[in-house]
């Protein structure tokens, strides 16, 4: 679905791609210029509900494991041009 290039859901998107395994949402945060956990995880839901409502699947595209923290479900594949 389209996001701009700048916005912070797409850096999040970026970030993900970029690396294995669950992030830390403190590191997410710190890669997003410094955002707040609690922002880094309004922006996980808004990517989460517009990948289902766009892409019109049933999962979301960024998995959460309390404690690990955050990654992209190996269910999708994103390329990184």
């Amino acid at each position: 679905y389209p996001m701009k290039e700048k916005s912070a859901r797409h850096k999040l998107v970026r970030y993900l791609a970029t690396r294995e395994g669950y992030q830390p949402t403190s590191d997410i945060g710190e890669a997003l210029a410094g955002k707040t956990q609690q922002l880094v995880r309004k922006e996980i839901a808004k990517v989460n509900k517009n990948f289902r409502k766009f892409i019109r699947v049933r999962d979301d595209l960024i998995e959460g494991r309390p404690g690990s923290g955050y990654r992209l479900n190996p269910k999708f594949e994103i390329k990184i041009s």
